[in-house]
């Protein structure tokens, strides 16, 4: 065929207006959990479609990329981050093709690793963590009611932190409860737990022996005792 522009005569193939510019609109892909189903894509925008999509390191073992659609789908199985470089390419004469590089997280799944819990003492301060692994976002924690058992009166579970912390008092006794943890995933894990509270040690006086004094000469030693309640009140 033959164009005629401003009288200037010019033939040959039509190739169409220039497609704009390609991207790759992904910017991050969402944590995966370890032995669970993930669905995931990337994007692009621009160029011309249909696309092809193209992944390099290969996704972790049991993931596979969709070359037309971008889809990420898969049941991982292998835990940890790991870094890959997606390559688009479209349709247009001669393609374009861009690149991105994505990091891919896999999580273990959500679980509390705490087992058990040290003892606590009366009129002694008490903090200790609930340690957990996995979990997706930002972690509750909470006491499963009803019928677990509850925390002694004077310690409490910080619902953010997982810290079990407080001063007890009387009575001793053994308190049994269930700490339940959730992730905004909606995964959560349980874990049935106990607090020993013990009667701190009756007061003991340490000091065995005092130096002399001289008579007539200031006198000023101080006797020493550890364990015991609160203020310590002493006599002769």
């Amino acid at each position: 065929s033959c164009v005629y522009v401003l009288g200037l005569a010019g033939c040959g193939g039509d190739s169409g207006p220039t497609p704009s510019g390609l991207a790759i609109t992904t910017d991050s892909l969402p944590e995966g959990i370890l032995n669970q189903p993930y669905s995931a894509s990337v994007s692009g925008s621009g160029g011309a479609p249909p696309y092809t999509w193209s992944v390099s390191p290969a996704l972790p073992a049991n993931l596979s990329l969709d070359t037309a659609t971008g889809a990420i789908t898969g049941t991982p199985t292998t835990q940890g981050t790991t870094s890959h470089t997606f390559t688009l390419r479209d349709s247009s004469a001669p393609s374009q093709t861009i690149q991105q590089t994505l990091s891919l997280t896999v999580d273990p799944p959500l679980a509390i690793t705490t087992t058990s819990l040290p003892d606590a003492s009366i009129a002694a301060a008490y903090n200790q963590p609930v340690e957990t692994v996995g979990g997706i976002g930002a972690l509750t924690f909470s006491i499963v009611l009803p019928g677990t058992g509850t925390l002694p009166s004077t310690l409490s579970l910080n619902p953010t932190t997982g810290m079990i912390s407080g001063t007890p008092t009387a009575p001793a006794g053994t308190f049994p409860f269930t700490v339940r943890v959730a992730d905004t995933s909606g995964q959560q894990d349980t874990q049935p737990l106990s607090v020993r509270v013990t009667p701190t040690t009756p007061p003991q006086i340490t000091t065995t022996s005092l130096p002399n004094g001289t008579a007539g000469q200031p006198y000023s030693q101080r006797v020493q005792a550890t364990g015991g309640i609160g203020t310590l009140a002493w006599s002769v």
